[in-house]
């Protein structure tokens, strides 16, 4: 496991979750599922699975999901707002962690 220093996490996660508000506000594409696949690889520690380890596998399994969907549907508020959603949500449970 890589130890990190607090603040270097909390900057990496507000700059992913900055980066999905302004995407979904300017109609821009950002694959937040990426982004959290990322933090999620980067943060997980497989001797200590706890609750919030579960938060982030199932909303990134959901943002699959989506992501399949906006294939065939074509419509990019949706990823830019799940994206918002996974990026909070890995925020707020990093910081109850």
């Amino acid at each position: 496991m890589i130890e990190l220093n607090e603040k270097i996490v909390v900057s990496i996660l507000v700059a992913c979750l900055l980066t999905s508000i302004l995407s979904f506000v300017l109609n821009g594409e950002f694959n937040g599922l990426a982004c959290g696949a990322i933090i999620y690889i980067l943060f997980f520690d497989k001797s200590k699975i706890t609750v919030y380890d579960y938060v982030f596998a199932i909303s990134l399994v959901i943002g699959l999901l989506i992501n399949l969907i906006c294939i065939f549907y074509k419509n990019s508020y949706v990823v830019n707002f799940w994206s918002i959603v996974i990026c909070s949500v890995e925020f707020l449970a990093y910081l109850k962690k």
